[in-house]
This record gives C-alpha cells, sequence and structure tokens, in this order.
C-alpha cells in the first residue's frame, strides 16, 4: 500500500484485496479503478484542502495506480535518519516551527544509506555509528514554484554512541535539537507532519526489544 501525503491528509492507493484487511482504511471513502475525471477531482480536493474524507483509491496494481495520480509531478527522492543514543532516546529537529527528523534530498548517485547518513552529520552535526535496520517509506506531495513534487523518503534507524551535543544546521532552517523519549512525544505530536507521526509510531515496538551495544 502507498500511503501518500498531500497537505497532510493521506491518500490510499493499494491492491484491492487489501482494502478489507487494514484497519487503516476503514471509514475511508473506497473508489475502484477511478477515471480520469475522478482522479483530478480528488487531487483537487487534496491540493485545496476540500479534504473531508480521505480516499482510498484500489486497482489490482498499486504502482500503476501511483503512476495515473502522479505521473506529470517532479519525482524527488530523499533519506533520513531515525538516530537513538545510548538511552534510547529519538534524535528530533524543530525546523520552520515544526518537529522533524533529520532527512534531506539523495544527490545523484549517492547510495540511500550514505545519504540518510550524511543528512544527519549536515543537519545535526553528530555522526551515527550505524544502521540498524531499514523503516518504511514515506510519501507526500507539495507545491513547487509552480509545478507539483511527489517525494519519497527513505528512512533508517540508526544509533549514536558519542557525547557530542548536536548542533543544529541554522541555514536549513534548524533552530534546536532534543533527545526525547519515544513514550513522552505528545508535544511533538501536536507540531509535526502526519507522515512524520507515522515514522515515529512505527518503532515505537521496535525499541524495547533493541539491544543496542555501545
Amino acid at each position: 500500500m502507498y500511503k501518500v501525503f498531500i497537505n497532510n491528509y493521506p491518500l490510499f492507493l493499494c491492491k484491492i484485496t487489501e482494502f478489507n484487511s487494514l484497519a487503516e482504511l476503514q471509514g475511508v471513502i473506497h473508489i475502484d479503478n477511478p477515471d480520469a475525471i475522478q482522479i483530478s477531482k480528488i487531487l483537487h480536493e487534496y491540493r485545496n484542502n476540500l479534504i473531508v474524507n480521505s480516499y482510498c483509491i484500489t486497482s489490482r496494481n498499486k504502482d500503476d495506480l501511483l503512476k495515473l495520480f502522479f505521473s506529470d509531478h517532479l519525482f524527488i527522492e530523499a533519506a533520513g535518519g531515525v538516530v537513538l543514543n545510548n538511552k534510547k532516546e529519538i534524535l528530533l529537529i524543530y525546523r520552520n516551527d515544526k518537529w522533524d527528523l533529520p532527512k534531506g534530498k539523495v544527490e545523484k548517485n549517492e547510495d540511500l544509506k550514505q545519504a540518510a547518513i550524511r543528512e544527519v552529520q549536515e543537519e545535526c552535526s553528530i555522526t551515527p555509528d550505524g544502521i540498524i535496520q531499514d523503516l518504511t517509506p514515506t510519501y507526500h506531495v507539495y507545491p513547487l514554484k509552480g509545478s507539483w513534487v511527489f517525494k519519497t523518503t527513505h528512512w533508517y534507524l540508526m544509533i549514536y554512541s558519542g557525547n557530542a551535543i548536536p548542533v543544529p544546521q541554522t541555514e536549513e532552517g534548524i533552530t534546536s535539537i532534543s533527545w526525547k523519549n519515544i513514550n513522552e512525544l505528545d508535544d511533538v505530536y501536536k507540531n509535526t507532519y502526519t507522515s512524520i507521526k507515522d515514522v515515529l509510531e512505527s518503532i515505537k515496538n521496535i525499541i524495547p526489544n533493541l539491544a543496542l551495544e555501545f
């Protein structure tokens, strides 16, 4: 299933066989095999904040749905890190008045994992020891200079054993950095993007079982 955020609202694209089995899709508007007029109407609602209920679009092939909806968009690939310290706290940045995770655009011919580590280094001035595991990518759409962008962000769970104090990359709009406990994120959730909340929620059951070796 693809969960694409447009103006912070999710648009679900999935196989018809997935629709009835995924609890997250209960209560959303379901359309199977939409035509061009329906696709245009749905995108108009999302882009103009006219959404009352999120949509779930189904077909036999979810990748074909992705092309139908976003083939005219500029595609950008990004990578980011969910960094844990020896207390299993998460490294969070405060960027452009929102809580966020370190991430950024992948450079040409750059390895995704190396890009994620580089972004942590650049935005927080620390170097993770390594990557523990891959996390689920996030997808979102946003306007840029009169065009629409479809952005895929690849996420990686990382560890950091050092004692250096993270320094925010202020030229990227980052004003502060904090280590936070995964079970004490209420204030973060009140002022972050829904896609970032999804990433953080996805590791809640992973962290307690991690055996970190420093």
